[in-house]
């Protein structure tokens, strides 16, 4: 198991690696969001009722990935952090 050090260590270069990226992605949510009047309070209770697919980072991750992309209207997949 990883120390609180080591999780901090990888998380510090994970944001290091992808920050220009989930900065961006996350202006153009805004625009989007505030143009449709939506707000993080519209994601609450959404997926009442729904299949939740939890995913780690594992070899089998790469290899189900169409078969993601294949229910994505049927359920909501969750990533763990640093896994996509």
């Amino acid at each position: 198991m990883l120390s609180q050090q080591e999780v901090l260590k990888q998380s510090h270069a994970a944001y290091r690696q992808w920050a220009d990226i989930w900065m961006k992605h996350a202006k153009e949510n805004t625009v989007k969001y505030q143009a449709e009047k939506r707000s993080i309070k519209d994601f609450y209770h959404r997926g009442i009722g729904r299949t939740l697919v939890c995913v780690g980072l594992a070899p089998s991750f790469e290899k189900q990935f169409e078969t993601f992309k294949k229910y994505r209207d049927n359920v909501d997949v969750a990533i763990v952090d640093k896994a996509l």
